[in-house]
């Protein structure tokens, strides 16, 4: 709680924060921040950003795609293009426009390199490669509970999880 209220100093003007830190070793739950004032009378009272409040996953998914194509034999050192920009054809005709959000990069990257520096563009063809559904499908048998779709801008993120789920433990707790 104090380091929620260290970062977000004006409850009145700046959002609520959750936190979840899980010990690797057992997977326990160590520490759980749900909200400001979760026995308040607010209009947030009564309601765990941690165990209920969806959100995108954002590149926090990532590591669910890497994990998929390493159980299929896609080695570290995979090479992709790695531009700034790309499009990519998707079924139906339609094309996914995907960038990258910090890193610009160019040129080629290998999966190690592109995990370092979160390359959007590495990853997204990587899921086209491996498939979102077998993707969504490691994620779902490594503790995600909120439904999946398994489109390719999954690896974005764009499923809405809850921070214990991300956190790895979610048994017993929702």
């Amino acid at each position: 709680e104090q380091a929620v209220a260290g970062v977000l100093t004006d409850p009145a003007h700046e959002p609520s924060a959750a936190v979840v830190s899980i010990d690797p070793r057992s997977g326990a739950v160590q520490a759980l921040v749900g909200g400001r004032d979760y026995f308040g009378n607010g209009p947030q009272a009564k309601f765990d950003l941690a165990t209920q409040g969806q959100r995108p996953a954002g590149s926090a998914f990532k590591p669910f795609v890497l994990t998929t194509a390493l159980e299929q034999g896609i080695g570290l050192d995979k090479v992709y293009p790695s531009p700034a920009e790309l499009d990519l054809p998707l079924p139906g005709g339609q094309v996914w426009n995907v960038r990258n959000y910090e890193d610009p990069s160019s040129g080629q990257m290998n999966l190690l390199e592109a995990t370092v520096h979160s390359i959007n563009t590495v990853y997204a063809q990587l899921i086209i490669d491996i498939g979102p559904q077998q993707a969504v499908d490691t994620a779902t048998r490594l503790g995600i509970q909120s439904p999946l779709q398994p489109y390719p801008s999954a690896v974005l993120g764009t499923n809405d999880v809850t921070p214990i789920e991300m956190g790895g433990r979610v048994d017993g707790l929702l």
